[in-house]
């Protein structure tokens, strides 16, 4: 009850301002929200990893690595922070968060905006030992930036010790050009030089790297990415980020530019998620992403081959107590259809 009065108050605030009110209370203190949840059914193993559940927060909430423990202690199986770039920027000219409510959905044109690598590290470097579960860091390109290439190999370098997985964003609609990162000779060119990145500082190669993928790519421009995935050491995709297209939305406020995500993207990000399924024949560790907003939407990300889960959007409209609830009903959901645990239920709803 408590939240949902809260909630109430923060929307009468801009999103960015209710953004950073958010980030402020979790930082000092105000979010006593404690649910390291665990449950056997939803235990998993990935990338050497046990997850003690799939639910994951997605990259974007905490960006500059601020509040690491206490989201760490807030029922989620892991949190990806980020988007981080080499050098501070202050990203896109405000407005660039728009509330589409009747569509429980978000527009945002941020940029990229964070603090920068340095301060980033200088964030999370003390806060790293302490966590509570699995933690990610997702980097990407500076705006400005000539050579992505440096962008992501010399980031990749300076995270690296304070992370327990490496995303490479290359997918997000809001930086110029950055999207097209994924086409085939971009891409395999940019990964082979990470890898090596990698290879130069941990010759044992165990940090893995994921790639997070828009649910806008064209079939031709799948089949790319999952060949540089193929032939490459990437231990899975995010799929996906943001998404440009604005099909069913009701909310005025569609027109806006920028990543839609929430509801309004939950068909498209699926339906990517079930095709990228297929044509690995699941074999790729996937982690769904895009309008999570109750347990069976969770479920149905699951069927089409999700491995994990992220939310973002979610948290926006329903809270923090949202995840706690997700979870405890996706257990209920899955023994109720016969499922001991998780993994016997990734990719059940798509014929290889």
């Amino acid at each position: 009850m408590i939240e949902y009065f809260l909630r109430k108050c923060l929307f009468c605030f801009p999103p960015e301002t209710a953004h950073k009110l958010v980030l402020k209370g979790i930082q000092y203190g105000l979010y006593k929200n404690k649910n390291l949840y665990s449950d056997e059914v939803l235990k998993s193993t990935h990338f050497g990893m046990e997850f003690n559940n799939p639910l994951g927060l997605a990259a974007g909430f905490d960006k500059n690595g601020i509040c690491l423990i206490p989201l760490s202690k807030m029922g989620f199986g892991f949190i990806e922070l980020g988007t981080v770039t080499l050098k501070p920027q202050s990203g896109n000219p405000h407005p660039r968060i728009f509330r589409l409510e009747e569509d429980q959905s978000v527009i945002n044109r941020l940029g990229f905006n964070n603090v920068g690598a340095d301060e980033f590290i200088h964030n999370i470097t003390k806060q790293y030992e302490h966590r509570k579960c699995i933690v990610g860091v997702n980097i990407g390109k500076n705006m400005n930036s000539r050579i992505a290439t440096k962008d992501y190999t010399n980031m990749l370098k300076k995270i690296y010790a304070c992370a327990d997985y490496i995303v490479i964003n290359v997918s997000s609609p809001n930086t110029p050009n950055l999207r097209k990162l994924q086409r085939y000779n971009a891409l395999k060119s940019l990964m082979q030089n990470i890898l090596d990145a990698r290879l130069e500082i941990d010759s044992d190669e165990k940090k893995p790297i994921l790639i997070k993928i828009s649910p806008d790519l064209r079939e031709n421009e799948r089949v790319g990415v999952l060949d540089v995935v193929s032939h490459k050491k990437i231990a899975g995709l995010i799929i996906g980020n943001t998404s440009i297209m604005r099909k069913g939305l009701i909310s005025s406020k569609r027109v806006e530019y920028g990543g839609l995500s929430g509801k309004g993207i939950f068909g498209i990000s699926t339906r990517i998620l079930h095709d990228i399924y297929k044509e690995t024949k699941g074999k790729v560790p996937l982690i769904g992403c895009g309008g999570i907003t109750n347990a069976l939407d969770a479920y149905e990300k699951i069927r089409n081959g999700a491995s994990l889960l992220q939310v973002y959007t979610a948290i926006v409209y329903k809270g923090f107590t949202s995840v706690l609830q997700m979870n405890k009903q996706l257990s209920t959901i899955l023994q109720a259809d016969g499922f001991k645990n998780i993994s016997e239920a990734v990719g059940v709803d798509v014929k290889l």
